[in-house]
């Protein structure tokens, strides 16, 4: 059967085929009233590499803090394994916090993105503080474990004012698109089934 022979079965069996298109497209309706959409706050923490007094040999002083030796962005990545830990998403949840964020790091530059996805503003706010503040915990603390002294600590920084919140519609427009086309596909096969 071709899509023309589907075509006038569906228009000669109107009767099935209304009512089967008006439970869709109310199906399709309900979602999209129902369904909220989520929240995405992008935020950067850049690491800083550690100043050199005048009169400091530079070399001597990059040498007490190991991760100097390694780079930045090595010490970036090491803390987005660490914040990434399974007891700090397990943290999240129990206080009822959403765990769905993502921190990245692009190529030769010590800025780590962190962009968190939660069901309301707030959360996606209180979420990404409480993911920034491990993300920078964990930076300090690896270096700790290393022996560094304080005046050589690699700091890190946040570089947004924490307004970066945006409405995303994606989940509810996939919901939308997945009730229509399933309700479409039940019409017609309703309908060819009748």
């Amino acid at each position: 059967m071709d899509f023309w022979d589907l075509t006038m079965l569906i228009f000669r069996r109107w009767k099935v085929a209304v009512p089967l298109l008006l439970l869709a497209a109310g199906a399709t309706v309900a979602v999209a009233v129902t369904l909220k959409p989520d929240y995405t706050m992008t935020s950067y923490v850049q690491f800083i590499p550690v100043r050199v007094a005048a009169g400091q040999d530079a070399i001597a002083a990059a040498a007490r803090n190991p991760w100097n030796q390694l780079g930045l962005d090595t010490l970036g990545q090491a803390s987005i394994y660490s914040t990434q830990d399974q007891g700090f998403l397990d943290a999240l949840k129990a206080s009822d916090h959403t765990d769905n964020f993502t921190l990245t790091m692009a190529n030769s530059t010590p800025i780590v993105t962190v962009e968190v996805v939660a069901p309301t503003r707030a959360d996606a706010r209180q979420t990404t503080e409480l993911v920034i503040n491990r993300l920078q915990n964990s930076a300090l603390t690896l270096q700790e474990r290393a022996g560094v002294q304080k005046p050589d600590i690699i700091p890190s920084q946040r570089l947004d004012l924490g307004q970066n919140v945006v409405e995303s519609g994606g989940k509810v427009k996939r919901a939308i698109a997945a009730v229509a086309a399933v309700g479409l596909l039940l019409t017609a096969g309703g309908t060819v089934a009748f």
